[in-house]
Formats: C-alpha cells, structure tokens, sequence
C-alpha cells in the first residue's frame, strides 16, 4: 500500500512541474511551490516582481551544479549525501538560499569531524559570508 501511495505521488509531482533551474547549463525541473516553502530566497524571488517571478526558467550562475542536485535532493527527500569535500559548498549554498536545516546539518557534520587540520577551513566560511557569530556560536 505505502509503495503504490509513493508511485502515485511521484507520477503525480512529475505531472506539476513548473519550474526549470537552469544551472551552469544542467537543468533542473522543479515545483515554486516546494522552493518557496523551503526557502525565504526562492520564495522572496517569486512573490516578487523580479523576472524570474513570471518566467519558467530560473538562471542560478553562481552555484555548482553537483551541489544544486544535492541541495534539490534534500529539499525534496530530507537526505542529504555530505562529504569532506562537499560541507563547506553545501554550506555557502544554503547560507545563500537561506535554508537552516542544511545549514544544521552541515555543522553537525563539521562538529563531529572538528580537529586541527580542517578547523581553518570552518573560519573559511566567514569569508563566505556566513556570519561569524553563527560560526563561533556552533565552533
């Protein structure tokens, strides 16, 4: 019963689209709705009278694509697939879309790995804009 519940919804979701990200050439098909709700930066770009509020396609040149696809991920699956390589772009990604449960994740996953050789990369990430209150705060 609950798998046929999943298909149903999947094929459904694939049904409402109504939105492409567009990210350095990679595009990714979306819903505005599960965007904004997820993120004060998508919901503030399309409640507003920016072009991207009346366009199908959203043009995002300043994120990877590998990590836009792991951010859309977990926006629609709350997993998130975190390495040593990818924390700190995760990180300034949802510092950028303004989402604070990747941003939780993220710092549990420095905190538990927090030693000498990678604490000068978490100090990094001020110079990425994160507030350096939040840094010291969770550090």
């Amino acid at each position: 019963q609950e798998k046929k519940r999943k298909q149903l919804l999947n094929a459904m979701a694939l049904k409402f689209l109504d939105c492409v990200l567009k990210v350095k050439g990679k595009e990714f098909p979306c819903h505005r709705l599960v965007l904004a709700a997820c993120s004060p930066y998508f919901r503030a770009m399309f409640l507003s009278d920016m072009e991207e509020s009346k366009k199908r396609e959203v043009s995002l040149e300043d994120v990877d694509p590998d990590v836009m696809g792991k951010i859309l991920h977990y926006i629609y699956t709350s997993e998130l697939e975190i390495t040593e390589q990818n924390v700190q772009d995760i990180f300034s990604v949802a510092n950028m879309f303004q989402i604070p449960s990747i941003f939780t994740v993220c710092v549990s996953f420095l905190q538990k790995r927090l030693c000498l050789s990678n604490c000068l990369a978490i100090f990094r990430l001020v110079d990425q804009g994160l507030p350096i209150n939040l840094i010291i705060m969770y550090f």
